[in-house]
């Protein structure tokens, strides 16, 4: 990425709040962002492919949990 390490950074972490705000009371951040906008986003990250499901979503959140906290 053409990115700061700190913009960087940041991308995760608010990427990781969006998925819990959709995935424990199902509001979308924004009227654009869609769930597979977001899943997207967390494949970046933590080189997995995530399914369009609720089930992939909380795991594309624990794994984004993980890389934060491994590379703070």
């Amino acid at each position: 990425m053409d990115m700061s390490p700190q913009v960087y950074m940041f991308r995760a972490v608010a990427t990781r709040a969006a998925l819990k705000l959709w995935n424990k009371h199902g509001i979308k951040p924004n009227r654009w962002t869609t769930k597979r906008t977001l899943l997207d986003i967390a494949t970046i990250y933590t080189g997995n492919k995530y399914k369009n499901s609720k089930k992939s979503s909380e795991q594309a959140y624990n794994d984004l949990t993980l890389w934060i906290e491994s590379n703070s």
